[in-house]
């Protein structure tokens, strides 16, 4: 019996303490949560106050301090109440290891993405997201256009330099034909002074001026070697225009088959008028630079020519090559030195008559292509120059009306320069539309924080907040300059677009870049001309929609002709149509603005956010605030032994088989906001 009751008493014991052991594990993960909640009720005020963000500036040891101060109290809160509290856990608190902690910056901002996220969810009407992901989408084909103004720019270019090839061509071909030199008069000429010198010699008729004759033949010699060597010259001019042409209209068509890829790339991409605008232009300029590409110029005739007539010029300086050094050595001949020279003279006259035959077969007139220039001069391109010069010269000053931010911060030591941006490779994957959604959270959250051109703050340490999220520039001006510029593309992409469609403008700028390039006589670069009229055209425009803008109007995404502000002829100097009428449904700036935050690199934009939390609370509360030193996530493990109580009995201890004195937890915890 006694054996009995010392078995149950062992099973009882060794039960309770079972019990007991589970208790104070679950009551050790009880004290570590709690002292990590209360560690994080620390954040920062302000900062969530202002910007709806929890995070806690505190170095490592700091908040290890704190997380133990805290732990202990946990351990021993009894103590507080009873002075000798019985305390049949006896938990003991041994030591914490900090396993890994998270500040702000860490995995490229991907901690307050969440925060963000989390808050937008309660924060922003679905009707909201709906509208910012479908302008988004429409707005987003603009930039498709931009891109296809310009590859057309490249195949202009291409063209153009064709264009220069063949009326290169044209003028050289003009040149040789009206060269008042006669090659054939020369010869004869040199032949006939080559003739009465070697009569005086055989003749010994010395009445005959040899000084003179020979001179006379020096100099008709070196004017037929001037004649010579420049036709020479413009033969190889042609040869070499004619090659580039060759290359530059293989180039052309090149380019236009990449953009004919580039338009197929995007179906479904953009709207199928669109697209079938695009097409359409497309495929009118390539039928034209095949017309071209089929030799309708000749050029590749008039090659052949030209090699045949390079030829004979070949041949006829071989044949006075081995004379011509001892025409170029001997300017005179002595009446003493006669003897000497008659063989000299002899050679002469034996390559004038070897070169004769040749220069008979000289046929520089049928050196020519299927060109020619149209009656008048060329006319300055006057649209593309205007607006050419705008780019260059920046086109804030022409869209803002009012004063513009001089206000400027030293970005250096900012988390966007500071910190490694991996453009959130690391980040969790949503799928795509709950990433869209969240960018436009992401992008809502910082429009309703932050202010722009149209909503200043004239107390923080930038106007244009918003701004410097997008571009991330030192100052205001250069911010909005950049973000202005960005919205041009879009707005020109669009107005493109319009005039695509609008038959009468197109007839507009075909009779303007006929009037610019129509006296060469190529129509594809008429038509490639016509197309940057109205890329300069819409861009134009596009300087009047962003003025617009600005000042707080609405603009259509695609126009109607009554919406249109400019003429053709209106261009140059800006000036839109007196009788505009306000437009009520079309977009705002701010709508551009979140088109153009929800487009932003997701990690870079929670970069220059941090930015501007930091430089706005280190103005205002703390000069030496570092948002990059912000915990928002701990890791952490803690010891904790519990020592032995039911089973620590003699005869108990002595059954079981584990006798070590007490037990060890290891309680892992994290933490975060």
């Amino acid at each position: 019996m006694a054996l009995v009751i010392l078995l149950i008493i062992s099973i009882v014991c060794t039960s309770i303490e079972r019990a007991r052991v589970e208790s104070a594990n679950a009551r050790c993960r009880q004290i570590t949560y709690l002292a990590l909640d209360s560690c994080f009720s620390g954040y920062g005020r302000e900062i969530f106050e202002e910007y709806g963000l929890m995070m806690l500036w505190e170095n490592e040891q700091q908040f290890l301090d704190e997380y133990e101060n805290y732990v202990d109290k946990n351990c021993n809160y009894r103590k507080d109440v009873i002075s000798k509290p019985a305390d049949f856990l006896k938990i003991n608190y041994s030591d914490t290891e900090l396993i890994s902690i998270s500040e702000s910056t860490d995995s490229d901002g991907e901690l307050i993405e969440r925060q963000i996220c989390d808050y937008m969810k309660l924060a922003l009407p679905e009707s909201v997201i709906d509208e910012i992901l479908n302008n988004s989408k429409t707005i987003s084909q603009s930039k498709g256009i931009s891109e296809f103004n310009e590859k057309i720019d490249e195949c202009s270019e291409s063209m153009t330099s064709v264009e220069d090839c063949v009326e290169g061509i044209y003028d050289t071909a003009e040149e040789l034909k009206n060269n008042e030199v006669d090659p054939m008069e020369l010869i004869i000429e040199m032949k006939d002074k080559i003739s009465v010198i070697k009569s005086t010699f055989s003749e010994e008729k010395m009445e005959v001026d040899i000084e003179k004759e020979y001179a006379d033949f020096l100099n008709k010699y070196n004017e037929f070697n001037a004649y010579i060597l420049s036709t020479d010259k413009r033969l190889q001019t042609i040869m070499t225009l004619s090659n580039d042409y060759l290359i530059n209209s293989d180039n052309a068509i090149d380019n236009v088959g990449n953009v004919k890829s580039y338009i197929a790339s995007k179906e479904g991409y953009y709207q199928k008028d669109i697209l079938d605008s695009l097409m359409g232009e497309i495929n009118d300029i390539e039928s034209e630079i095949l017309d071209v590409q089929k030799d309708n110029y000749n050029v590749n005739k008039n090659k052949d020519k030209v090699i045949e007539q390079r030829k004979i010029i070949f041949d006829i300086k071989q044949k006075f090559e081995a004379v011509e050094k001892k025409i170029n050595s001997n300017s005179h001949l002595s009446l003493l030195e006669i003897s000497e020279y008659e063989k000299f003279v002899e050679e002469i006259s034996l390559a004038i008559d070897e070169v004769l035959p040749l220069v008979e077969t000289l046929k520089l007139d049928n050196i020519d292509i299927n060109y020619e220039k149209k009656a008048g001069k060329e006319v300055k391109n006057e649209i593309v120059e205007f607006v050419e010069k705008i780019k260059s010269e920046g086109v804030i000053n022409y869209v803002v009306a009012g004063d513009i931010s001089n206000k400027s911060v030293n970005i250096n030591n900012l988390p966007s320069n500071v910190c490694k941006v991996n453009n959130g490779k690391g980040w969790k994957n949503y799928g795509v539309t709950e990433e869209n959604i969240r960018k436009a959270m992401v992008g809502q959250y910082v429009f309703d924080n932050f202010s722009c051109y149209t909503k200043g703050n004239e107390g923080e340490c930038l106007n244009y907040e918003i701004e410097y999220i997008l571009k991330g520039k030192s100052s205001d001006k250069e911010n909005l300059s950049e973000v202005i510029d960005e919205i041009l593309l879009i707005r020109e992409g669009f107005n493109l677009i319009y005039l695509f469609g609008d038959s009468e403008k197109r007839g507009q700028a075909y009779t303007m870049a006929t009037a610019v390039t129509g006296f060469t006589g190529m129509p594809v670069v008429i038509r490639l001309t016509q197309m940057l009229i109205m890329a300069a055209w819409a861009y134009a425009e596009s300087i009047i929609d962003v003025k617009d803008l600005l000042e707080g109007k609405r603009v259509s995404i695609i126009k109607t002709s009554n919406e249109w502000n400019l003429s053709l002829m209106g261009v140059k100097n800006l000036a839109p149509k007196k009788d505009k009428k306000q437009n009520n449904t079309g977009l705002l700036y701010e709508d551009y603005i979140r088109v153009l935050l929800f487009s932003q690199n997701k990690a870079l934009q929670i970069y220059r956010i941090l930015d501007v939390i930091e430089l706005n609370m280190s103005k205002k509360y703390n000069n030496s605030f570092k948002i990059r030193d912000c915990i928002v996530n701990v890791n952490i493990k803690s010891d904790f032994k519990i020592d032995r109580l039911f089973t620590e009995i003699g005869f108990v201890k002595g059954m079981i088989k584990n006798k070590k004195k007490g037990f060890i937890f290891e309680i892992n915890q994290e933490y975060g906001y």
